[in-house]
């Protein structure tokens, strides 16, 4: 009996040292944890929406005359630019770039002005 108690005694001192060195290893680690979960929530962030594009205008040519109107042309040689906007985006006007005389594209034998513009758009 006295060599069971005694083992008892051994048992009970071997569980006693390892609950402390347990409870010294697991304290800092739950410590941190119980922190982390009472911490106040991080700001959610915002997504903005990914903007959208089109391809549009950038400049033309325009050319006219006076001696022959059959021969006018209102565009010509367009170039093109991609545009980025939220919601959405309209041609709001133009711009002449240059005026300059110069001949039909349609026929060599008249002789006109050719205008460039550059298209100017807004987005939202």
């Amino acid at each position: 009996m006295k060599k069971n108690a005694s083992r008892l005694r051994s048992t009970l001192a071997t569980i006693i040292a390892l609950t402390a060195v347990c409870s010294a290893t697991i304290s800092p680690i739950a410590a941190a944890c119980a922190a982390e979960l009472n911490a106040p929530a991080a700001q959610e962030e915002t997504i903005s929406p990914r903007a959208m594009n089109a391809q549009v205008v950038d400049t033309y040519m325009s050319f006219s005359t006076a001696n022959d109107p059959s021969e006018n042309i209102d565009r010509y040689n367009e170039t093109y630019k991609l545009i980025y906007f939220q919601n959405s985006y309209a041609l709001t006007g133009t711009q002449i770039i240059y005026t300059s005389l110069g001949i039909s594209p349609n026929n060599p034998f008249v002789v006109g002005f050719e205008t460039k513009y550059r298209c100017i758009y807004d987005t939202w």
